[in-house]
């Protein structure tokens, strides 16, 4: 059992890209088809994945058909995010697979509508609170794709840092819908560029001395500390 336990907390982490894709794909968000082509090359660090998990795939009979082949409860695979390309899962014995969003034939590879800070304005906010993480739920609509609409979400952790995601809803769909990393990584960037707008402020006029008192925090201390 110790040795177990030394070996989980001396195992490295994933590279963040790899984490992002793992953790939706474990949680059935992505549909995955068969590669055809060249098959891209992969990573060095092999995953475990379970396979009941895996099966949990929507829309994804042939992924289906090749895994109930195997009695083996894990699986032995690679994730290969290639530049340019949709994220390619590489599994041992079972052949290469692209991941898609099951959106009904809409990539999300890019939210044309959201290509400017203020265009990431959101109508809707919701703070929720566990654990001690604060999370913050941001819904911006998108105005090309009816009634659907982004939610952007930043978690305050106790130890002070901070985590950004974003993922599409529509109606009737039921599920969160991933965007490929690239994206995601985009539209938070200009959603961190909208809120860092809100801080800049002109010089002001130098204040009349007066005798310090007691200094108290600010009570946007933490959405200062978010946007930065």
């Amino acid at each position: 059992m110790k040795g177990e336990m030394t070996t989980q907390r001396t195992r490295p982490s994933l590279p963040p890209k790899i984490a992002y894709y793992r953790r939706h794909l474990l949680a059935g968000r992505f549909r995955v088809a068969p590669v055809s082509g060249e098959i891209p090359p992969r990573h060095d660090q092999r995953l475990m994945l379970p396979k009941a998990a895996l099966l949990q795939a929507p829309e994804s009979p042939a992924l289906r058909e090749a895994l109930l082949a195997s009695k083996e409860p894990v699986v032995s695979g690679w994730i290969v995010p290639a530049p340019g390309h949709r994220p390619v899962l590489v599994l041992k014995d079972h052949g290469a697979w692209v991941l898609h969003p099951p959106s009904r034939g809409r990539s999300f590879s890019r939210l044309r509508e959201l290509d400017r800070p203020e265009h990431l304005l959101p109508v809707r906010f919701t703070r929720l609170e566990r654990d001690g993480v604060a999370r913050h739920l941001h819904t911006i609509p998108l105005r090309w794709h009816p009634h659907g609409h982004l939610s952007l979400e930043v978690c305050l952790f106790p130890s002070g840092s901070v985590r950004y995601d974003a993922w599409v809803w529509l109606p009737g769909h039921r599920r969160m819908i991933p965007l490929y990393w690239e994206e995601k990584e985009r539209v938070v960037q200009l959603f961190r560029d909208l809120t860092a707008s809100y801080f800049r402020c002109a010089p002001q006029e130098p204040a009349p001395a007066v005798a310090e008192g007691p200094r108290e925090e600010p009570e946007d201390a933490a959405l200062v500390v978010a946007a930065s």
